[in-house]
């Protein structure tokens, strides 16, 4: 029951993340958006890591579970990009569901390969049944006819299918992890080493100028990387109780968090395809969980 606490109140934070996110991506670049949340969920787990006196703990850690944690930041941060970019160019309501389709479908697949947990039938059609509500949530109608148009793009499609494959891949590489470290020092660890790997590809760009961001703009900035950093937290720590797939199922309840938030802040569009593929989705999670 802990595990899938901690999972649920992940999908929350990071639901809230994105809506924050989402209200400053059409003004700021991508690269600009993931490095400052990024340094700013740092910034966060580093501040959690002392007020709960675990930060000796990251001084500790073995080398091959710091190579590890590398590896992890270095995925994470690729997938973080792909998503942001993904959510400039669709309706976050959206993207974010076709994003955790495919999430949940890579790390069944991944689980699956590596034996690392057995994935019952039952399991598998949950997810196909997920993946219908992907399908769904990919296609929207037009405001002007009824004729339903090819969305998402297939640049967005993209975008969100390697953002689940970096994603499936980072949860693997966490579970072994967390069997050798507390979950509040490797969070730390990995999130500080993201932020390094962003602020070294912004500054390689020369994209990285917060200086021409508004104080608003900052302060959404800030806190969605605040909300970030609280997903990744619980996340990791749920790892530590569950198994990979299960948590990543739990997880995938961001979009039922996100979607009202997107419509009554962000004044998103909602009809009756997404309904329906939310619908979808939100039977294959039972279907899988019993």
């Amino acid at each position: 029951m802990t595990g899938a606490v901690l999972a649920l109140t992940s999908a929350l934070f990071f639901a809230i993340s994105s809506a924050l996110a989402k209200n400053a991506a059409h003004r700021i670049g991508s690269v600009v958006l993931v490095t400052t949340r990024l340094v700013s969920s740092a910034i966060f787990a580093v501040l959690i890591a002392v007020f709960t006196g675990n930060l000796e703990l990251v001084l500790e850690v073995p080398a091959n579970i710091f190579l590890l944690l590398v590896a992890s930041g270095v995925i994470m941060v690729t997938g973080h990009l792909m998503f942001v970019k993904a959510m400039a160019l669709d309706d976050v309501s959206r993207v974010l569901p076709a994003t955790t389709g495919l999430y949940i479908f890579m790390s069944m697949l991944f689980s699956i390969l590596l034996d690392i947990e057995s994935i019952s039938p039952q399991i598998i059609l949950g997810g196909t049944i997920v993946l219908l509500g992907v399908y769904l949530l990919s296609t929207r109608q037009s405001q002007s006819t009824n004729n339903t148009l090819p969305r998402l793009s297939f640049k967005t499609f993209i975008l969100t299918l390697g953002t689940s494959v970096t994603w499936a891949i980072g949860v693997i590489v966490m579970d072994t992890v967390v069997n050798h470290l507390n979950p509040i020092p490797a969070s730390a660890i990995r999130v500080c080493l993201m932020a390094m790997i962003a602020v070294g590809l912004a500054a390689s760009t020369g994209k990285l100028r917060v200086d021409r961001l508004s104080k608003f703009d900052l302060l959404i900035i800030w806190s969605s990387g605040f909300a970030l950093g609280a997903s990744i937290l619980t996340f990791v720590a749920a790892l530590t109780w569950s198994t990979p797939a299960t948590v990543v199922i739990l997880n995938s309840t961001a979009p039922f968090f996100l979607v009202p938030i997107s419509i009554i802040c962000l004044k998103e569009k909602f009809n009756l395809k997404i309904a329906t593929g939310i619908i979808a989705c939100f039977l294959g999670i039972l279907l899988t969980l019993t």
